[in-house]
């Protein structure tokens, strides 16, 4: 909830990324050059999905694919499924390239589009 995130200490949200790269090669963590990842990086596997459900006990329901306009365009398997920018996965035949450009949990709706 917003209460127990304003309760959050993050110790290195004040720093850059390039800090934090130049603090860890100072004190010699191989994580210094490793190449970014647009992954999670907790979670094993990266299914953050079950993640989610494993933490919270709550399985996300099926929705609706849907285009910018409100189309429906197909069904999805739960919005804790996707990620803003994915393009992989999604199971939707177009016949062209697809990206999740929101995600909204009050309709339980996944947009895509071109990009």
């Amino acid at each position: 909830t917003q209460e127990q995130l304003s309760h959050t200490l993050m110790p290195v949200g004040d720093y850059t990324k390039d800090q934090i790269r130049e603090i860890a090669a100072k004190i010699g963590l191989p994580v210094a050059k490793k190449k970014d990842s647009q992954e999670i990086c907790f979670v094993p596997d990266q299914d953050y999905a079950s993640f989610i459900q494993n933490e919270t006990g709550i399985v996300a329901p099926k929705g609706n694919f849907v285009n910018t306009k409100g189309e429906i365009l197909g069904t999805h398997e739960g919005i804790t499924h996707y990620t803003v920018g994915q393009r992989r996965g999604l199971g939707l035949p177009m016949g062209h390239r697809v990206f999740v450009l929101e995600i909204r949990p009050e309709t339980n709706e996944v947009v895509v589009g071109r990009k």
